[in-house]
């Protein structure tokens, strides 16, 4: 059996979230044992060698009886072209180990590019209903960095996120698309869909693969969103909602948080202004009356990412967390 069809077993058994996942694949490591030596061995061993609960034992077991289901996935990602991107892998995102640590998912699912994922990139993100002057803005930030050699990020929403990628593959760019739903079930915007080819767009998920949008979802992916850049860019905020749990990811993580700022603040932007006083960069907003355009300068950014170090895991970790 080959081994991302192991890594999916071992993924999708009930009770064995990322952290469990990441610690049993760092005991493996340290036995100098392989997945498939993992799968050989019993239940009486799970537990006692590796210390899994009652729930985890029976997840894996009832797992190891659906293979054939499993084997059936492997082979529809196969066919939609794409890549399974485990924790042992060499595509696995350096960044996301080093910022997620233990919580680092297992398991990626990518369609594209796989290789934007080893370049510094900016995160752009905001309401789905943004104001016209926001998507304005999210489009030439995103035309902007890309220009400068930078991957954009952002989840692919409808809104801000939606032309930020869109300004990003404008300006000649790449961009990396974190969905909210699993990667067989990936629908962009007509407008994204028309601009998008693989080798400047890459599709990203930690989800099962077939999981349809689900609130959860869409919260979960700022996690990913924010562990891949380098810096997060606010554009239009709501008081609450899925762009301010980002920003608070962000600043969970540590990431430089840029936050657009504005003369006036209105419904679309009313979290701007909290995530200001609470420590966000802020990017002015700049009305150019001859062209009746909004515009911000993106110079801090540049020169807050290109000098950024290449990202490391923390020290007294195992291979597993090392780039």
């Amino acid at each position: 059996m080959d081994r991302e069809t192991l890594w999916l077993w071992l993924c999708s058994a009930d009770g064995v979230g990322p952290t469990t996942a990441n610690a049993l694949w760092s005991r493996l490591c340290e036995r100098g044992l392989a997945l498939e030596d993992f799968y050989a061995l019993g239940e009486t061993d799970w537990a006692g060698e590796f210390g899994l609960n009652a729930r985890m034992v029976k997840g894996l077991t009832e797992q190891k009886l659906r293979m054939s289901a499993i084997v059936d996935l492997a082979e529809s990602l196969r066919e939609a072209d794409a890549h399974l991107i485990s924790l042992e892998a060499p595509q696995y995102p350096a960044s996301v180990k080093a910022s997620l640590n233990r919580s680092a998912p297992p398991l990626l699912y990518a369609v594209g590019n796989v290789s934007l994922l080893e370049q510094k990139a900016v995160a752009v993100v905001g309401a789905r209903d943004a104001s016209p002057r926001g998507l304005t803005i999210a489009r030439g930030i995103g035309e902007a960095v890309t220009r400068h050699g930078l991957v954009l990020v952002s989840g692919g929403a409808k809104g801000v996120d939606d032309a930020a990628h869109r300004g990003a593959l404008a300006g000649g760019g790449a961009t990396i698309v974190v969905l909210s739903c699993g990667i067989l079930r990936s629908r962009p915007t007509a407008e994204f869909g028309e601009q998008a080819d693989p080798r400047s767009t890459l599709y990203l998920s930690e989800l099962d693969p077939n999981m349809t949008w689900q609130v959860g979802g869409a919260m979960a992916r700022n996690r990913i969103v924010c562990g891949l850049t380098s810096a997060v860019v606010v554009v239009e905020a709501k008081e609450s909602g899925g762009t301010m749990d980002a920003a608070r990811k962000a600043m969970e993580l540590r990431k430089p948080l840029f936050v657009v700022q504005f003369d006036r603040y209105d419904a679309h932007s009313a979290g701007n202004a909290s995530l200001l006083r609470k420590g966000g960069r802020p990017l002015p907003a700049q009305y150019d009356s001859t062209t009746d355009s909004w515009r911000v300068d993106i110079e801090p950014i540049l020169t807050l990412v290109e000098g950024a170090a290449p990202p490391q895991a923390p020290s007294g970790q195992s291979d597993l967390f090392s780039p």
